[in-house]
């Protein structure tokens, strides 16, 4: 679909909506524009539920910012902030849009009056006031074709009408739809088969072409699709690796080579890897290839150069550079695998096996995620969806709960946090996780294989999802949540005080007070979770309790919001308060985020709340009434 008649479409379907405050005024087509933005850029898996995007668009006047969309990274937050403009940019006011967002976003962290109602609306229902060293992108969205300008920070993005156009076309697939590539020549291309296949297989047997593509063409083609997923480019989207950009250690060598000897590029580069369902050879034009639904596994990094190299060239005017860059070639290997995802997948694993890999979707065609994948999602219930690789849903049809629905990174972290009472690990092996750090390809690390491995000769090997019931699981992910319920409940609470201690303008040292206190219960998700885990190990043996199951069904049942209310009353002032308390007492002035990410503080934290748990003898019983009330 075109861009103006979605716009079309949004502004007639929004027009006559009576909001608080209207987003689409009448006979202001062009404000449906923001609205195509966040629906394609942000939200969209949600095109048929637009009214959630009203949560981040600010209505006009608006400052400059026309979207504050809150990244959640578990008790981590990502800031994308948007200026939307329904026309051609130049270079200048491009600049000019991002000083704008960056001044405004100054104003409002020295003083919140400083900025309009309808922005500080926005905000103020985000997490952004309370984040320290919250990470804040900044976007300009253009009708025209600029997508970089000089002096552009890594903090700023630039989305242009093509890329609009090319994000919505690439939406439905995990790769990019069809390119044409050209090539130094036909007979430079060599077909490679397998022993086993013949050129009369129906086409399921692989097939590979060695073939040299030319440098200026890669660089057009990585800029393309630069911006066509938040955070990442859909050229690379099998690729398990992402591209460092210009903090490569090969970066400067690269362009210094394109400078000096582009001729030489091929000699000096290893090349890239691309795998693709289909591969066409030109019939017309004998130095063109189609590739359809295809991804680069392997090279992103040299792609990526030639784009920067490119896009560097663009800016500048240097049209020697860009010749120079017409004389680069790369050493392309392309694989075409038409229905064998395991195959595909192992092609990517070995391709880059040879340097620590840091990305979840490397595992997921490993025995213990898929193994665990389906034992969580089989017949019996409770019935659990782990999302093993990006971009993956629940079975339709299949009724889950809110909060069991997850992804095997997030699982682990709370395994950490909760069966292994290490918050500090949850947060600090979330990065390497899933590394390679064997040379045994087949092996990842030791974290890794004590919460994932599976062995099924001999449990005793298992890592500790194998080692828990399935409503063991179900209980952490539902604790997860009750604590996300009970941190927005705590924060309406807090901001309240704040507000009225600072009305009567006393009680300056309660609000210090207040104020840290609502920092903390921010950022304290895994701290929370261990906190729990070791009230029910200490209290539930004590206790000698039959083994009890939360009241999942009454906490979902819209017609008993009592019960939802009372169970998050309850364990905010029980769980998360004394979380809260323990660190802020613990941590004195220290910066909060960092006091959470060291070993010695969950060390600190352990002694402490395990020395409280054996001397309240209360606990105990508030601990019993807890779950007689809201467990079964």
């Amino acid at each position: 679909m075109l861009l103006d008649e979605r716009i079309e479409e949004l502004y007639n379907k929004y027009k006559d909506i009576k909001l608080k405050k209207n987003i689409v005024r009448l006979n202001q087509p062009n404000d449906a524009f923001v609205l195509l933005v966040a629906e394609t850029v942000f939200g969209q898996h949600n095109r048929n539920n637009n009214l959630k995007i009203f949560d981040y668009i600010i209505p006009p006047p608006d400052e400059g910012i026309d979207i504050f969309f809150e990244e959640e990274d578990d008790d981590e937050y990502i800031y994308h902030i948007v200026q939307v403009k329904n026309q051609k940019l130049s270079q200048s006011k491009i600049s000019n849009c991002f000083a704008s967002m960056q001044r405004t976003m100054r104003s409002y962290e020295k003083n919140t009056r400083s900025i309009s109602n309808n922005l500080k609306e926005v905000i103020s229902k985000t997490n952004f006031a309370t984040s320290r060293d919250s990470k804040c992108i900044y976007y300009v969205v253009h009708r025209g074709d600029l997508n970089c300008i000089k002096a552009q920070r890594e903090d700023e993005k630039i989305i242009s009408e093509n890329d609009l156009i090319t994000l919505q076309d690439s939406i439905p697939f995990k790769c990019i739809p069809k390119e044409e590539i050209k090539v130094d020549g036909f007979n430079n291309i060599i077909f490679y088969r397998s022993k086993k296949g013949k050129l009369e297989d129906n086409g399921n047997q692989p097939k590979a072409y060695l073939c040299n593509l030319n440098g200026y063409d890669l660089a057009e083609l990585n800029n393309k699709y630069s911006s066509t997923e938040v955070g990442k480019n859909l050229l690379y989207k099998l690729n398990f690796r992402d591209s460092l950009g210009k903090k490569s250690k090969t970066f400067d060598d690269m362009f210094r080579t394109i400078d000096t000897m582009p001729e030489n590029f091929w000699f000096f580069n290893n090349g890239i890897t691309i795998i693709a369902e289909e591969f066409i050879l030109g019939e017309e034009e004998k130095n063109v290839v189609c590739l359809k639904r295809f991804s680069i596994i392997n090279g992103a990094q040299s792609t990526s150069t030639l784009g920067l190299y490119l896009k560097d060239a663009r800016l500048n005017n240097d049209f020697e550079k860009i010749e120079e860059l017409k004389q680069v070639y790369v050493l392309a290997r392309i694989v075409e695998i038409k229905d064998d995802d395991k195959l595909r997948n192992d092609i990517a694993i070995y391709n880059n096996c040879q340097n620590p890999i840091s990305s979840r979707d490397m595992v997921s065609n490993r025995e213990e995620q898929i193994r665990l994948n389906q034992w969580l999602q089989d017949s019996e219930e409770p019935r659990i969806f782990v999302e093993i690789r990006r971009g993956e849903t629940p079975k339709s049809g299949r009724k889950l709960y809110n909060h069991q629905k997850t992804n095997n990174e997030l699982l682990a972290q709370l395994a950490f946090s909760s069966f292994l009472s290490s918050p500090y690990k949850a947060k600090s092996k979330k990065k390497t996780l899933f590394n390679n750090t064997s040379q045994d390809i087949y092996t990842l690390n030791e974290d890794y294989n004590s919460i994932f491995n599976y062995n099924k000769d001999n449990l005793l090997e298992n890592g500790i999802l194998f080692n828990k019931s399935k409503e063991d699981i179900n209980e952490l992910l539902f604790v997860a949540k009750l604590y996300k319920e009970a941190r927005s409940y705590l924060k309406k609470d807090y901001t309240e005080k704040i507000e009225n201690f600072g009305k009567r303008n006393e009680n300056l040292e309660s609000i210090k007070l207040l104020k840290r206190q609502l920092e903390i219960n921010n950022v304290c998700l895994f701290y929370n979770i261990t906190l729990y885990y070791e009230f029910k190990t200490y209290f539930d043996s004590s206790l000698k309790a039959e083994k009890k199951i939360f009241r999942y069904d009454e906490y979902y049942n819209r017609k008993n919001k009592e019960f939802k209310k009372n169970l998050i009353r309850k364990y905010a002032s029980m769980f998360l308060e004394e979380t809260i308390e323990i660190i802020r007492d613990e941590s004195g002035e220290a910066n909060i985020s960092n006091w959470i990410k060291t070993q010695n503080s969950e060390n600190i934290f352990l002694k402490k709340l395990r020395g409280t748990l054996s001397l309240k003898t209360e606990y105990k019983f508030q601990y019993q009434e807890f779950i007689d009330t809201f467990k079964k």
